[in-house]
């Protein structure tokens, strides 16, 4: 099944921010992710000493990886965002519970949801036009 990505203008103009090969490096990212498996979730074990080593230098400045292949990623800190704990279940029905609890999270999401009811999603395709990407 392929999900329709869309952004808001927020994320729009947080991605002007970026180069435009890094504006499609994010994009590419986004859309691998989620086109075809948004709820897929990636994990990485604490022992990964690699993976710690990057995590204390991505502290002190945003890093360009790349793969042995060329395939290029961005390693940034995210300083201005919200998470929400919807608790620690393999059980999809019990998350759904919880998160639906989550006062903090719900007044987040009606929020999200009125500004995609006036029609302020804008499709990722379009993104990447406004920002001269295709």
């Amino acid at each position: 099944m392929m999900f329709e990505i869309e952004f808001t203008p927020e994320a729009e103009q947080d991605l002007k921010w970026f180069r435009q090969n890094e504006q499609n490096i994010i994009l590419d990212g986004i859309e691998a992710q989620l086109r075809y498996e948004p709820t897929v979730e990636a994990r990485i074990s604490a022992e990964s000493e690699t993976l710690n080593d990057l995590l204390k230098k991505a502290r002190r400045q945003d890093l360009i990886l790349q793969s042995a292949d060329g395939e290029q990623f961005v390693l940034a800190r995210v300083t201005d965002m919200q998470a929400f704990y919807v608790g620690n279940s393999d059980d999809f029905e019990q998350e759904i519970v919880m998160a639906r609890q989550n006062k903090k999270l719900m007044k987040f999401l009606d929020e999200r949801g009125a500004a995609r009811e006036t029609g302020q999603g804008i499709p990722l395709d379009e993104v990447r036009r406004r920002l001269g990407l295709s």
